[in-house]
């Protein structure tokens, strides 16, 4: 019997009106804030202005979101934002590629390099990839509040059953039925599981809670138009898979408020939570490359941990990918999915750049 994780974290912290503060906005700030401040540590110990910081923080803004965006348009849908290029300026649709912010924080610190010659582009990535790891790690935790870039289906009892795309599919319902008297809706375990297909699945109970002067015409309503055709209908974005079985019906409950419960036995599929991989890899990741920085400071050779960056972190995304669901369709068709064709030349240039880097100390010794 496993204890999978039921997770339905909801994306907004708070919302005023049309405004929402999400998670994934947050963490991806505190990535730039904390960083910024690392690299004034870090400009202070090797006599740099670290008034320079402030500038070198815009240009790294700009690179990752821009190229983030730009990535995830060119390498994961081109057809779709080729022939719509003002979709591209939709970044709050969401569509950000870790590939492509890359790509354009190597291109704005040559960039920038060449207005500050006091400090070479070797010089700003080996301390920039410090920071960039644990902002990894931050928007890795993003991504896990929005359920997004989740694992493929395991029976290993670490694994979460993600239903929030479920969840919103039910709110969504509601609405477009125009049935009043929804008070909330939430997933529980029923503390068992299952197997279906050779899948171990957990067996939960979806609890809809109504308000208590909600009209009975209401629950008629919902027992005749039946939940059950919006978990068996065709698989959606967010891979939850959420399922039903012909004897799910929905019972009829009362609690102790009055609230009407209305109650459907379903199934999760328990699923790895690859965002939490991809976070905890990052994490520790800056913690190695920190730690090597202030052993070795200035001694470090120069290139050698964008090099260790390069391969630790596409090295392992090459790997979880193997533990994640592609992102869109035509990955399906590939030897390698996206995400795994881009880190393999970041990888073998990581490999490169190492040993350029120590063989040039060796000589230069």
């Amino acid at each position: 019997m496993f204890d999978f994780i039921i997770w339905n974290a909801a994306p907004e912290i708070f919302t005023f009106g049309k405004f929402a503060l999400r998670w994934y906005g947050l963490l991806f700030a505190l990535g730039f804030i904390i960083g910024q401040q690392i690299i004034f540590k870090v400009y202070k110990l090797e006599g740099k202005d670290p008034i320079l910081v402030e500038k070198l923080t815009i240009w790294m803004v700009l690179a990752t979101v821009i190229g983030a965006r730009l990535g995830h348009c060119l390498f994961y849908e081109p057809d779709i934002y080729l022939n719509n290029p003002i979709e591209i300026l939709k970044i709050w649709e969401g569509g950000l590629a870790s590939h492509g912010a890359a790509i354009a924080i190597i291109l704005a610190i040559w960039f920038y390099a060449r207005k500050y010659p006091d400090q070479s582009m070797l010089w700003l990535l080996d301390r920039l990839v410090i920071v960039v790891a644990l902002s990894g790690c931050f928007i890795r935790m993003g991504n896990l509040m929005n359920s997004e870039i989740i694992g493929k289906p395991t029976d290993a009892p670490s694994g979460f059953v993600f239903t929030r795309s479920a969840y919103d599919r039910m709110e969504n319902f509601f609405t477009q039925n125009n049935i009043q008297g929804l008070d909330k809706i939430s997933f529980e375990s029923a503390g068992k599981d299952t197997t279906i297909d050779n899948q171990v699945v957990e067996k939960m109970d979806l609890l809809i809670y109504l308000k208590s002067s909600t009209d009975p015409l209401v629950i008629n309503q919902l027992t005749r138009f039946g939940l059950k055709a919006l978990f068996d209908g065709p698989e959606e974005e967010g891979h939850d898979h959420i399922l039903t079985s012909s004897q799910s019906i929905l019972s009829i409950d009362q609690s102790k408020d009055g609230k009407t419960i209305l109650k459907m036995p379903v199934f999760g599929i328990p699923r790895h939570p690859s965002q939490l991989y991809e976070a905890f890899s990052c994490l520790l990741l800056f913690g190695g490359l920190y730690f090597l920085y202030m052993k070795q400071q200035v001694k470090t050779p120069e290139g050698s941990l964008l090099g260790i960056f390069m391969v630790t972190c596409f090295g392992l995304r090459f790997l979880y990918e193997y533990l994640k669901e592609n992102q869109v369709a035509f990955e399906s068709n590939l030897s390698f999915n996206m995400g795994q064709i881009l880190s393999i030349p970041l990888v073998i240039a990581g490999i490169g750049l190492i040993a350029w880097a120590y063989r040039k100390k060796k000589l230069e010794s």
